[in-house]
């Protein structure tokens, strides 16, 4: 902060740094409250049923609050060159370094 504030850039620097994280939060938020609509209740999406119980479908209004809001959330994270929407699964090489985390007790815990 002193090294930028010395060079005459401190003003134009925080403008820059504080408009980035108020949108970049705002978005965020924005996401998360639209998201949060679609969590009311005690239905659990996808929720298995109990024995001789027919399954609830998810309510449509709810289904799409959720995926909106978290579709605005990962727009943020990423970028439009980034990730793949047509993946389906992951590829062998991924799973075989997913499952290092668990080989011991201890592997996750960086």
């Amino acid at each position: 902060q002193a090294e930028v504030a010395a060079n005459g850039n401190y003003e134009k620097v925080k403008t820059v740094v504080d408009q980035f994280i108020t949108e970049t939060l705002d978005k965020i938020a924005a996401g998360a409250k639209e998201a949060a609509k679609g969590a009311t209740g005690s239905d659990a999406i996808g929720g298995a049923p109990t024995t001789g119980q027919d399954p609830a479908p998810g309510e449509a209004a709810s289904v799409n609050s959720l995926v909106k809001g978290i579709k605005t959330i990962v727009g943020i994270v990423l970028k439009d060159n980034e990730g793949n929407a047509t993946a389906t699964k992951t590829a062998e090489d991924d799973k075989k370094d997913i499952g290092k985390l668990f080989e011991k007790k201890d592997s996750g815990t960086e």
